[in-house]
């Protein structure tokens, strides 16, 4: 019971050490600098560290004496997100069975692909694709201002045609279902252009040409049913 009580209260202290975290080509490194409230380096120390992936799996650190007081843990950082470390070591004031422990803890954001922090143009990608054949454009160059060639696509029809047989089909079961008799319809049409042309002004009647005969056609006549009559 009393080593159950000693483990529920057992606490983490912060550690007064500082840790940084950098990245750099896919890898990740911790760096603590064990310095004590004397400005004296601090030797010696064994580290109990993890990891968090931005995926949320815990994975263990080594962490090993680089130089006095600098401690350095390497780990994975190639999947972009958020990694957490945590660092746990002995403190001073603690006995076998309740060691007294304090904890350093850092974040580090990787945010792209380490191609990204590239701010310069990649003069030697370039040469690589000339050396392929590639043409690299210039500065006089203006590859957008001709026209572009035009281009087919194929777009799908079917929800279009899926929508007018949605709306056609309360018609074609009207059109099966249903029994109209257009004779009524026909003759209410018929009596409604009866009404209206009665409201219509009346035309003028037609009057015919009058003919005009002139001296020399009647002789041309005269002349002509002589011929005929010899």
């Amino acid at each position: 019971m009393t080593q159950l009580v000693r483990a529920c209260s057992r606490g983490v202290q912060r550690s007064t050490f500082g840790m940084s975290v950098e990245a750099s080509g896919g890898t990740g490194r911790a760096v603590v600098e064990a310095v004590d409230a004397d400005g004296n380096y601090v030797d010696g120390l064994a580290f109990d560290g993890t990891v968090i992936a931005p995926s949320g799996e815990s994975r263990p650190l080594r962490v090993l004496q680089a130089a006095q007081g600098r401690y350095e843990a390497e780990f994975p950082a190639g999947e972009p997100g958020l990694y957490l470390v945590s660092l746990q070591h002995e403190v001073p004031g603690g006995t076998p069975d309740d060691p007294k422990k304090a904890q350093v803890r850092a974040a580090l954001p990787v945010d792209y692909s380490p191609e990204h922090l590239a701010l310069e143009s990649d003069e030697a990608f370039f040469a690589r694709l000339q050396a392929a054949g590639a043409r690299v454009l210039g500065r006089d160059d203006r590859p957008f201002t001709a026209a572009l060639p035009e281009t087919r696509t194929l777009a799908e029809a079917w929800r279009w045609v899926l929508l007018l047989a949605i709306l056609l089909f309360p018609l074609e079961v009207a059109a099966r279902r249903l029994r109209l008799d257009p004779a009524p319809l026909v003759a209410q049409i018929r009596e409604r252009l009866g009404a209206v042309r009665a409201r219509l002004p009346a035309r003028a009647p037609r009057r015919e040409p009058a003919v005009v005969v002139t001296g020399s056609l009647a002789t041309a006549g005269k002349a002509g049913a002589a011929a005929e009559a010899a």
